[in-house]
């Protein structure tokens, strides 16, 4: 198996601590990271400065967290707005899996893998607590705010994963798919909560969500104006493809072979499963059959992560799972 961890210049696996109110997080990381270039068309600014109008409405103080990035870097504020639409389609290469269940104890359990193209430098696991939100641990890949999945103090799980659906026309402003994750970690205490927050969120992209606390999970498929709901009950398995019969129709004539072959591996292995629960969902996440378990320079595994939300443990993995070993990390709290 290839070690892109080696082929490739050295990825930028970085832990940050953020202090303070947003407006001071996003100081803190517009001092400590690059601007992210977005690919795709030209900016739009008005189109731009409409989703960020959808984002105010939706979670007000992130705006507060993109002036303190743009200040720390002496940036005007046209350079940071199109992070706001993302600037371009959201076709590109994704492969992520979750798998949430409830164990023979009686917890409810996440293993996840993100992946993504190898070249994707910045891989950041991001702990915050600003005044008024939950505290959150979640991950980034160098878009401004954003969080790709994680948990927050009150014990809810939000994961994303790319959809390979054919784009519509026209789409109206709304919020970018990494801001989707920190607004519900932030502003929610139960996993329904989370879920009708997200109902009621504009979207731009097509994307899948999955929300999870102690008590109830969820994926929750998405295209811009259209929403499909699957609700678990001993197991949920969601990857890059929709399942929910109203929204299969927006594949149009992409293809979606390997994240089906993906969420059925997933569900062979978790009909086998055995032991510890936390143990066991490190070695899934490390299976190669489907695969689950990336290494490729168009597609590889980021970072995994392992979680129990009802006895609020969890595990992270900077790399490959196959490569990698797992570190238990503290759960988000506010700081003393």
């Amino acid at each position: 198996m290839p070690d892109l961890l080696r082929a490739l210049p050295a990825p930028d696996y970085r832990y940050f601590e953020l202090a303070g109110d947003h407006y001071a997080c996003g100081r803190q990381m517009g001092q400590a990271t690059e601007l992210r270039q977005l690919d795709g068309r030209p900016a739009d600014l008005a189109f731009a400065a409409a989703c960020a109008e959808a984002v105010r409405a939706q979670h007000a103080p992130l705006i507060e967290e993109y002036r303190g990035y743009a200040d720390a870097q002496g940036r005007p504020w046209s350079d940071v707005l199109p992070h706001f639409s993302l600037n371009h389609p959201a076709g590109l290469a994704g492969g992520c899996s979750t798998l949430v269940w409830r164990a023979e104890n009686g917890h409810v359990m996440v293993a996840r893998n993100y992946d993504f193209a190898a070249y994707q430098r910045a891989r950041h696991l991001i702990r915050s607590a600003p005044p008024a939100v939950e505290p959150v641990l979640g991950t980034n890949a160098g878009l401004i705010g954003g969080r790709y999945d994680g948990v927050n103090a009150a014990g809810v799980f939000v994961a994303l994963h790319l959809v390979r659906a054919d784009l519509p026309a026209r789409v109206g402003p709304g919020v970018p798919f990494h801001l989707v994750p920190r607004i519900l970690l932030e502003t929610c205490q139960t996993a329904r909560q989370a879920l009708s927050r997200l109902r009621a969120m504009p979207l731009l992209f097509p994307f899948n969500y999955v929300i999870a606390d102690a008590n109830d999970f969820f994926a929750v498929e998405t295209y811009p104006g259209a929403i499909g709901v699957r609700r678990g009950e001993d197991v949920l398995v969601t990857t890059n493809h929709y399942q929910h019969p109203d929204l299969e129709r927006y594949h149009g004539g992409r293809k979606a072979d390997d994240s089906r072959r993906r969420a059925a591996r997933l569900l062979e292995l978790w009909a086998e499963r055995r032991g510890d629960p936390l143990a066991w969902s490190q070695v899934v996440l490390a299976d190669h059959i489907a695969p689950l378990c990336h290494h490729e320079r168009a597609l590889a595994t980021l970072w995994a992560l392992t979680v129990d939300l009802t006895a609020r443990r969890l595990a992270y993995c900077p790399g490959p799972p196959c490569q990698t070993p797992f570190s238990e990390l503290p759960w988000p709290s506010r700081p003393a």
